[in-house]
């Protein structure tokens, strides 16, 4: 999908002269809202094989700007004589308000984008089923608001340019296949924001894009724009080449600039913002009489260029401010990745496979800027943009087998600067204070396996989190910064968040082949006895018994023990045999 959409006013190559009373507001806007639902089945007696493929490709132009203006100009006049000897004065060079200064000024382009894929594969068959599911979502755009060779007269007032895009993107994908002696399944979800390597994900994935590409190619509108230079091709091609656009890798930007030309006003800022959040789910799930083979994998790869720059003007302003930002959006965290297989069978295999890696360029950017003696000149560079992945699975079987990876990783450049791009000349700040940078992120990352198997199981789970931002704040060479009471606060800062869960479970179970033979070791001489020989034994026992209520022992209760007996009895000789033996009692009697 391409949408265009710009909002234009002057011309570089001509200059536009344009006088107001009131505020001026320049909005390009594009909005995006993409879902799509594809499922698929097979079903045979011998072998059933079913596949989807979803493919959603996003490459849009948001652009809105102010090209070689002139805005209520200082009024000027010029004096002539006509042929009448009579005295002219010209005050159409200043237009008719005569230099009054205009109101506030806007220039707004804003991107949203929410995209929601969902599909599906299910197989199944006699002997084998085989299922397989593809998941890409793209997104290439370019969102630019600026201020380019123009004269702003806004004393006073408020001159902003702000660059927006937020995107929501969410990609489900789930496949599942039944077999008679055999079931594999396997799903790929890739989510890719702007240029960059796929990884492992492009190989994967590879075939099934080249596949959608080519019924992917569509009609569209060119356009020539004279205002400014094509940005890219999107200006002159005439039709939209899904293949060409998978393999240019473009890049996806968004920019606020203010270059060239003057701006007097009470504020002037230049902020770009770009909020992310994706949510990546492969999930993948095979049964078979013999073997069962399930694998998920789900790969996130944002690379968004996020710039704010004030170069080549001359600036004059109480303040300023230059600020750009990545953040999380409202849907969640900027990357989230879930992974789910699983198998079962005779042999049963389950492997998933979630990465996430953020690689964001953040600049922000300051020229030269003149403010008053309490006024303050604002740099910014923030990414406080946070991932996650997830992974989880098992396999059951009399071998059953099961592999987890996941991954996080961040590796954003930040940087905050003084100093114009190389080439420019110095900066000269005069009557500003704090330059500041910041970057924070969050990066967490977890991975579960689960095995069960009647015979033999194994598992294995690795979760891998990082984050190695680069973050700098700079005053360039030659740079000058001069301050009345103020301060100059230049500071780089990073705040990483890394967490790493690994879990993993492997249970196992055997019968043996033989049953275990009875111990060893002779039965106890009352093994087996009746009720009616317990219940005699046990009033002998009683009868020969010390106590206070057997004064009396009867003669067979002194019986001199055998040796064996008497070895194991102990070494002192009982009480009840060391004193002399007393005449039965009258009301106490032994049993007979």
């Amino acid at each position: 999908m391409r949408d265009v959409t710009k909002a234009f006013i002057g011309d570089v190559a001509h200059g536009t002269l344009v006088q107001l009373a009131g505020s001026l507001v320049d909005t390009a806007s594009t909005t995006d809202n993409l879902n799509s639902l594809l499922v698929s089945g097979a079903g045979a007696g011998g072998v059933g094989l079913a596949g989807m493929v979803d493919v959603t490709m996003v490459d849009n132009t948001t652009i809105a700007g102010l090209y070689g203006l002139t805005l209520n100009p200082a009024s000027s006049s010029t004096t002539t004589q006509d042929a009448a000897g009579d005295t002219v004065v010209d005050w159409t060079g200043g237009g008719r308000h005569l230099g009054t200064p205009a109101g506030d000024v806007t220039v707004t382009a804003a991107e949203t984008i929410a995209v929601n894929a969902e599909g599906g594969a299910l197989a199944g068959g006699g002997t084998a089923g085989g299922g397989a599911s593809a998941d890409a979502v793209m997104l290439q755009s370019t969102t630019r608001a600026e201020i380019d060779g123009s004269t702003i007269s806004a004393a006073g007032h408020q001159v902003h340019v702000n660059a927006t895009s937020d995107k929501a993107v969410r990609s489900f994908a789930a496949t599942a296949a039944v077999g008679g002696s055999a079931g594999v399944s396997g799903t790929v979800g890739l989510i890719l924001i702007g240029q960059g390597s796929e990884g492992a994900g492009q190989g994967q994935i590879g075939g099934a894009l080249a596949q959608a590409a080519g019924i992917g190619n569509q009609g569209g509108e060119g356009d020539n724009d004279p205002s400014i230079a094509a940005p890219g091709t999107l200006d002159s091609a005439a039709s939209y080449d899904l293949t060409a656009a998978l393999n240019a890798g473009s890049t996806d930007s968004v920019t606020a600039a203010i270059s060239g030309g003057a701006v007097t006003a009470g504020l002037v800022s230049a902020t770009a913002t770009a909020w992310v959040s994706t949510d990546n789910t492969a999930a993948a799930a095979a049964l078979g009489g013999v073997a069962g083979v399930g694998g998920g994998v789900a790969f996130t790869r944002i690379y968004d260029d996020v710039a704010a720059a004030i170069t080549q003007a001359a600036i004059s302003s109480d303040n300023v401010i230059v600020a750009a930002t990545v953040a999380d959006g409202t849907g969640g965290k900027a990357g989230v990745a879930h992974a789910y297989a699983g198998g079962g069978g005779l042999v049963g295999l389950g492997a998933g496979v979630a990465d996430v890696l953020v690689t964001n360029q953040v600049t922000a950017t300051m020229g030269s800027a003149t403010g008053s003696s309490d006024g303050d000149a604002s740099v910014l560079a923030t990414d406080s943009s946070s991932l996650s992945s997830t992974t989880a699975g098992g396999a059951v079987g009399a071998v059953a087998a099961g592999v987890m990876v996941s991954n996080a990783a961040k590796t954003s450049t930040v940087a905050a600067s003084l100093a114009p791009p190389a080439g420019v000349v110095a900066a000269t700040l005069s009557g500003y204070r704090n330059v500041s940078i910041k970057a924070s992120g969050s990066v967490g990352a977890s991975a579960t396996a689960v095995s069960g198997g009647l015979a033999a199981a194994g598992n294995a789970a690795a979760a891998l989190a990082s984050d190695a931002d680069t973050v700098s704040a700079r005053v360039g060479a030659g740079d000058v910064i001069a301050t009345g009471a103020g301060l100059v606060y230049v500071a780089a800062s990073d705040a990483p968040q890394v967490s790493a869960v690994a879990f993993g479970v492997s249970i196992s179970g055997a019968w043996p082949s033989a049953p275990r033979s009875p111990p060893h070791r002779r039965r106890p001489r009352w093994w087996p006895m009746s009720a009616t020989a317990a219940s005699s034994a046990a009033t002998a026992a009683w009868a020969c018994l010390p106590g206070p209520l057997r004064p009396a022992r009867p003669t067979r209760c002194m019986r001199k023990p055998s040796r064996e007996a008497a070895r194991s009895w102990p070494r002192r000789t009982p009480r009840w045999r060391s004193r002399p033996m007393a005449a039965p009692s009258a009301r106490w009697s032994a049993p007979a």
